[in-house]
């Protein structure tokens, strides 16, 4: 499905996407969780709790930052890595093209 534009989140929306959709996961992700494949992580700390796991996930999100500033915490490796500029509250065209490069691929990717 590409996308040829940015899109941008509705201001209205934001705190309703805030909020948790599923169930919050603490400590060792449960195994029934790695037999679905693509294994998405988003965010820089989610990736390390699962490096720190022995988990690698199919694709890796991050932009350097967590809800309390600047993350300095290490960053997993990955068979590759697509570097987009993506301003908060959007996707742009760009990002949505490296997702989709990386989701048909067999490799890791972080992004």
């Amino acid at each position: 499905m590409a996308i040829d534009h940015d899109l941008k989140l509705p201001k209205g929306i934001r705190n309703t996407l805030k909020q948790t959709l599923g169930p919050v996961i603490s400590g060792k992700l449960p195994d029934k969780y790695l037999k679905h494949r693509p294994l998405i992580a988003v965010g820089d700390f989610v990736n390390n709790v699962l490096y720190d796991q022995g988990i690698r996930p199919d694709l890796g999100i991050v932009d350097g930052h967590t809800r309390r500033g600047i993350y300095e915490g290490n960053i997993p490796e990955f068979d590759e890595k697509i570097e987009v500029d993506n301003p908060p509250t959007e996707i742009t065209a760009e990002a949505w093209e490296a997702v989709e490069e990386a989701l048909s691929s067999k490799e890791s990717f972080l992004i």
